[in-house]
């Protein structure tokens, strides 16, 4: 008797050690990509944090990319770094933002400065290391980060 419990428990474990090693992976897997989405969110906020020291360093657009470029550099996956300046006008009735130029651009209301903003995109494709069903071969993942420049 003892000896079919134990040849039913070596079955048990051989159809359900595929589904463990599936799981596994796949933890993995979304685990590495996490880290990548976390690395690029970093990436971003270094870019931001450049910026926002003062209006000379906002207006410099490849010293804001090299500051976000110096955090992309401890990435094992290679990251691009985009950086782009935007002026918007606030209408406070609706809370809406309208872009308009920066160097010519001017606002309806009362204050007739436009709001000034920065936005660091970054982004990086993570590859899948093993192929799992259900998974694609790869992600693109990318991070946004928007400052206000005053």
């Amino acid at each position: 008797m003892a000896r079919r419990v134990s040849g039913i428990a070596a079955v048990e474990l051989l159809l359900i050690a595929p589904v463990f090693a599936i799981l596994f992976f796949g933890l993995m897997t979304l685990a590495l990509a996490s880290r990548l989405k976390m690395e690029l969110s970093a990436t971003t906020r270094a870019g931001a944090d450049y910026a926002a020291y003062n209006l000379a360093r906002s207006e410099d657009l490849p010293s804001i990319i090299d500051a976000a470029e110096v955090v992309a550099a401890y990435s094992n996956t290679p990251i691009t770094v985009t950086a782009e300046q935007y002026c918007g006008c606030l209408d406070t009735a609706t809370e809406v933002l309208t872009v308009v130029s920066c160097s010519t651009g001017s606002c309806p209301a009362a204050d007739t400065r436009p709001l000034r903003f920065i936005r660091i995109q970054a982004s990086a494709t993570h590859v899948f290391p093993w192929d799992l069903p259900g998974l694609p071969d790869s992600w693109n993942l990318t991070s946004t980060t928007e400052a206000r420049v005053f």
